[in-house]
């Protein structure tokens, strides 16, 4: 009877072992599953990330044509007439200068930010 018990304990062991090694495959596969899925979504947002990167130079360029544009216009403006006000003309001249400056200015700024941009990349 001894033998009968001791050969019930090695088969309820290796019963126990297997359920064990059926247990740790289980986990094994749950966390490969859900690896997969993480990896799927950082290769997602990597994408949305390029896009949107894209995106956001190409409204930079459209912002700066903008800007030209109206600086264009701004410069096109027909002058003062020879029997207007000079003090009016002399005003429209410091605005257009003023403008102008602050023109320059804002390049400068969008070339540097654009440049500090790309170094941190």
């Amino acid at each position: 009877m001894n033998t009968t018990v001791e050969a019930a304990v090695v088969e309820a062991q290796a019963h126990i072992q297997k359920e064990e090694q059926d247990l740790e495959k289980s986990i094994a596969d749950i966390v490969e599953v859900q690896m997969k899925e993480l990896e799927d979504k950082i290769v997602h947002f990597e994408e949305l990330e390029l896009q949107m990167e894209k995106e956001w130079k190409q409204l930079h360029y459209m912002k700066n044509l903008l800007f030209s544009d109206q600086l264009a216009l701004l410069f096109q403006k027909p002058t003062p007439s020879a029997l207007g006000d000079i003090n009016t003309g002399a005003k429209t001249s410091n605005t257009v200068t003023l403008i102008a400056r602050n023109a320059i200015d804002n390049v400068q700024l969008r070339s540097l930010s654009t440049n500090i941009t790309h170094e941190r990349q």
